[in-house]
């Protein structure tokens, strides 16, 4: 990733300083347009005085791109003229009208464009107005076809293209932009490709991974990367290698809580590959590490509940999301296992834990787990206990998607011991939470919950009202 990102700065750097060509085509799929866009956001940090615009936005026709790149700077003008009022500097002039105007050819507007902005700049040796024109989605061959008509030809320049820059995009197979310009023997266009899908990414990281030019430790994070992309696409073997010589290293760093984050992916993959009992070994390892975990800036733990000192050390501030994830992968497996008892109790830590963590979400989904676990050992009182809690939960969040599932537990318990009643109540909050999830609008007006109440019996069955009968 490293490698990849520096590469596009690198380029984009000498595209805008160097002085002959005023268009850059960019090979690159739809995923990898972000990455350019982030990358010029980075460069335009380090250019104070130079003039940077990015569009984004789908292409339609060039009439209609044009125009609404167009207002586009029209409206950023006005909000820089309305941060100077109130500095207390001198506002820019506007723009002129024929930048706007309806019989304004499209490419005429960028010129235009080009043109005034570059009255903006104190340096003009060293200073640029750069627009990128890169569609976050694949752009239709007319879009191709208007950013050629930013390419020069037969040496003839323009006055836009001494300081203009004009980065766009190509089709990174075909490169139909390039290639046509090519063939047209156009002047001042450079090209080149990017690619920022995982298997590119991947490939970078193994190559940084292995560099010894770079720090030890950015080599072992590439290292931590591509063992987790490895368990992605399902070479266990190859990923549970890296994770081993990763714990090795944090180890000789005497980083306990790295070396558990690295037997949870070794207990992942052992898991995923049929293989449950060796991984729940693995987890519970990875809990004692994390639990041990020494705080960098020791304090003392809360006092018991008679108000004695606690002889157990506090948590490494660090500490609670591993030994979250360490705590619903033991869960998980334990049931896969059969172990419901240890599974319940795996699962009542996490919601606990989640709630260090200051994650409602996870707590409600490792309180829906405790009461599976405990109804698979039999304690339906416990099972609706936990329940309930992660109902609770979900509500303060608006976990709608875990308010239904839990609900819909609630009322085929009470359904199986013929609490009818009870079940009525149930089925009327399953759907009143299928409303709302149904109508999200509600979620975030004020009294939406009311509202969804009143409206939702109009809407769904009264299969309650026949639960109860």
């Amino acid at each position: 990733m490293r490698r990849a990102l520096q590469d596009t700065k690198e380029n984009l750097t000498e595209f805008v300083q160097q002085g002959d060509y005023c268009l850059l085509l960019i090979g690159a799929a739809d995923n990898d347009v972000p990455w350019v866009l982030k990358v010029q956001e980075q460069l335009e940090a380090e250019t104070p005085g130079s003039l940077y615009f990015a569009f984004p936005e789908a292409f339609t026709t060039k009439e209609e791109y044009a125009l609404e790149v167009a207002k586009r700077l029209q409206l950023l003008l006005a909000l820089e003229n309305e941060q100077r009022q109130a500095d207390g500097r001198e506002a820019l002039e506007p723009f002129p009208d024929s930048m706007l105007a309806a019989r304004t050819p499209p490419k005429q507007r960028l010129w235009l464009a080009f043109e005034h902005m570059t009255q903006w700049l104190t340096d003009l040796t060293e200073q640029r107005v750069v627009m990128t024109l890169m569609p976050m989605a694949e752009p239709p061959r007319e879009y191709y076809q208007f950013i050629s008509e930013f390419a020069s030809y037969g040496g003839v320049r323009e006055p836009w293209m001494d300081n203009g820059r004009i980065i766009a995009r190509d089709e990174r197979v075909t490169h139909v932009t390039s290639l046509a310009l090519r063939d047209a023997e156009a002047d001042g266009m450079l090209a080149f490709d990017v690619s920022f899908s995982t298997d590119a990414m991947a490939g970078s990281m193994a190559r940084d991974a292995v560099d010894p030019s770079l720090p030890l430790a950015e080599r072992m994070q590439n290292y931590l990367q591509l063992a987790m992309i490895d368990m992605s696409y399902q070479r266990y073997d190859e990923s549970i290698q890296k994770y081993v010589v990763l714990y090795e290293y944090y180890a000789r760093l005497d980083a306990p809580l790295m070396q558990a984050l690295c037997i949870l992916g070794v207990g992942d993959c052992l898991r995923l590959a049929g293989q449950p009992k060796v991984a729940l070994e693995k987890y519970q390892q990875g809990l004692a590490l994390g639990l041990n975990a020494k705080s960098p800036v020791p304090a003392p733990a809360p006092p018991l509940a008679d108000g004695s000192p606690n002889p157990n050390p506090g948590l490494h501030p660090s500490a609670p999301p591993i030994l979250l994830n360490l705590l619903l992968a033991a869960g998980e497996t334990s049931m896969l296992l059969g172990q419901f008892h240890d599974s319940e109790s795996y699962y009542q830590s996490a919601s606990r834990m989640a709630a260090r963590c200051m994650n409602p979400f996870a707590a409600a989904d490792a309180l829906e787990r405790q009461g599976d676990a405990a109804l698979a050992h039999g304690d339906h009182g416990a099972a609706l206990a936990a329940w309930t809690n992660a109902d609770n939960v979900a509500k303060t969040c608006k976990y709608h998607e875990r308010r239904e599932s839990v609900l819909g537990r609630q009322k085929q318990l009470y359904e199986g011991a013929r609490m009818y009643p009870k079940a009525a109540e149930a089925q009327h909050e399953l759907e009143l939470v299928r409303y709302l999830r149904a109508h999200p609008e509600l979620q975030e007006s004020t009294g939406g919950e009311a509202k969804a109440a009143q409206a939702a019996p109009a809407h769904e069955s009264p299969s309650a009202a026949g639960a109860a009968a």
